[in-house]
């Protein structure tokens, strides 16, 4: 089965997909429906990469000539490094916001545990950079 996508030829948006064998199609119109082409998504590491879609179709604007029986869009994608900041925000998101209970109890249970020991209180953000560098 191959993709299709109707393109508006004016503005470049995809008006509908479909999937058949073929498709009786019509080049001189003000939306068009070429192929799709859809690339495998790349392995990656979530921990430290991101991915980022790119869309790669012709230019059909020119509503003066007909549009090439051969054009393609073709849906790609590229591995991107996510920066420290990103790293630190995605940790930070899968532990409880500051502001839950289950944050609040485990941020008092560990200055209990620290005054037992005789160490300093730990305020959020840093029980926050606990968390992050710890676990």
């Amino acid at each position: 089965m191959t993709s299709w996508v109707k393109i508006d030829r004016k503005t470049g948006n995809v008006l509908k997909m479909r999937t058949e064998d073929s498709l009786n199609r019509t080049f001189n119109k003000t939306s068009v429906w070429i192929e799709l082409e859809r690339k495998n998504v790349p392995e990656h590491n979530p921990i430290t990469h991101k991915l980022n879609k790119t869309i790669v179709q012709p230019d059909l604007s020119d509503l003066s000539v007909d549009v090439p029986s051969s054009s393609k869009r073709v849906e790609d994608w590229e591995v991107v490094a996510l920066s420290d900041s990103e790293i630190a925000a995605n940790k930070d998101a899968q532990y409880s916001p500051p502001e839950t209970v289950l944050f609040k109890l485990t941020h008092d249970q560990e200055n209990r545990i620290r005054k037992l020991e005789s160490k300093d209180e730990l305020d959020v953000a840093a029980f926050q950079k606990m968390l992050r560098d710890n676990f």
